[in-house]
């Protein structure tokens, strides 16, 4: 259902069932793909800039347009620190176990922090972890930090070939110099804290 109001002086739209939510990018993506720039987005004529909504379709399939933006934002992060897309932006069947695998925990960590915490809003209840949530995030952080080893094995191995010199040249291979180098106090344990802190930008 789709209701029509007024709010202030601007007209609202407010789609409120599932089948309306599903038939507006299908049937109305046009109508609604330039709303109403809130005033506390338009200095600096930012808002004059930026791209407005594309079409939720492609060959007659929905486009999970968050889905994308996420993948879009996991590869950039993964490219910056290992070089490589960890997650396949088109879904293929073939893509590879450890970018699924990373897609989804990333996922699952960003739900899971989203999550409202009793112990948050009483301390002393910690140590009881009721929710479950630090028990969770053991196992999701301890499955995060097993996949940033086997990317820090790899790349250790490549680094000992004769012809490789830094052909990467990312925050790996910077990160993994210094600690060859011992120019500073940093150990692997702490290179891989330091790219699970790096990732949180995900969630």
């Amino acid at each position: 259902m789709r209701q029509r109001g007024q709010t202030g002086f601007k007209t609202t739209v407010v789609v409120s069932s599932p089948s309306a939510a599903k038939e507006v990018p299908q049937k109305s993506d046009a109508l609604f793909s330039n709303p109403t720039v809130p005033d506390s987005l338009t200095p600096h004529h930012h808002h004059d800039h930026s791209m407005a909504p594309q079409s939720q379709q492609a060959g007659g399939k929905p486009i999970n347009v968050g889905q994308l933006g996420f993948t879009a934002m996991i590869n950039l992060l993964s490219n910056t620190f290992f070089s490589v897309d960890l997650v396949d932006p088109s879904n293929s069947p073939n893509n590879n176990n450890t970018g699924g695998e990373f897609k989804d925990l990333i996922w699952a960590v960003m739900v899971e922090v989203g999550k409202p915490n009793i112990s948050d809003l009483f301390p002393m209840l910690k140590i009881f972890d009721l929710q479950g949530s630090r028990r969770r995030m053991t196992g999701l952080m301890e499955n995060l930090l097993k996949l940033f080893d086997s990317l820090v094995q790899q790349r250790l191995e490549m680094r000992k070939s004769d012809d490789y010199e830094d052909k990467n040249n990312d925050v790996l291979d910077t990160l993994l110099s210094i600690y060859v180098g011992k120019t500073e106090q940093i150990d692997l344990e702490s290179i891989r804290h330091l790219l699970l802190v790096s990732h949180k930008n995900a969630w």
